[in-house]
């Protein structure tokens, strides 16, 4: 509802249905008034009483263009451009739909390698713990506390790193929604999505394998088509004239 590039597809798709009613509302007529010789100074012959009722004359007039062999391409070049962007705008819907699945993964997986390397954190402190006991006992040598310390700051370092990948998957989460997206908070939940997306990629695979023909993008193409055939049946319209039908009138002519 909120994302950015689904926002630009739907007022594509309502720019292209105001094209449709464009496209079927007949030409406006034109309407014509004129008031022509008006008088400016001395009037001829001079000392005419009232000469804005004597000398100007009026007229009105009204033109209706009829166009020929015209609208019906225009009407349907409109069609198949709203048909198109529609289906435009449902293959962006499902581009968008794949990109989130895809980074809501990302999330899901650097939750549970957190939460390992949680795990292997604190086990690795304790052992550095312990080598460092053992080593000023002299129990153990300095190299095994040093061997121990090391480990756990590359591991330190690699939760530090997939906290930081996590916190990114969040921003491109929010960048493709519009909306904050928060993690699944638990490895136990983030594996729950793993199991639901298997089951489901497996149905849609065997969706999709049933209808390839029902692809947008495919969809939008041959509306695209339709629409840029009417379109060239338009232009080669105009060598049609375009026939006005006037009506005028104006009163009698006056003294002047």
């Amino acid at each position: 509802e909120r994302a950015p590039d689904l926002a630009a597809a739907r007022a594509r798709v309502a720019s292209a249905r105001a094209q449709i009613v464009r496209a079927e509302t007949l030409p406006n007529p034109t309407l014509d008034l004129s008031w022509n010789t008006i008088p400016v100074g001395e009037t001829n012959p001079p000392g005419l009483s009232n000469s804005l009722a004597n000398v100007p004359n009026y007229a009105v007039g009204l033109t209706q263009p009829f166009e020929i062999r015209k609208r019906g391409p225009r009407q349907r070049a409109a069609r198949y451009g709203a048909e198109a962007a529609l289906w435009d705008a449902a293959d962006q819907l499902r581009q968008t739909w794949l990109d989130l699945l895809a980074v809501v993964g990302r999330v899901a997986s650097s939750e549970q390698r957190m939460a390992a390397l949680s795990g292997l954190v604190e086990d690795a402190a304790k052992l550095t713990e312990l080598q460092h006991r053992r080593a000023e006992k002299g129990d153990a040598a300095a190299l095994e506390f040093e061997r121990a310390r090391l480990e756990e700051e590359r591991l330190r370092s690699s939760l530090a790193e997939e906290r930081q990948k996590l916190a990114v998957a969040l921003t491109d989460c929010a960048r493709l929604t519009g909306a904050a997206c928060e993690p699944f908070g638990s490895a136990e939940q983030a594996q729950a999505f793993f199991d639901s997306a298997v089951s489901r990629s497996a149905d849609s695979l065997e969706h999709l394998r049933a209808k390839l023909d029902d692809r947008p993008d495919l969809k939008s193409l041959a509306a695209t088509e339709e629409a840029a055939q009417a379109a060239g049946e338009l232009a080669r319209a105009r060598v049609y004239p375009i026939p006005r039908f006037a009506w005028g009138a104006q009163p009698d002519d006056q003294k002047s």
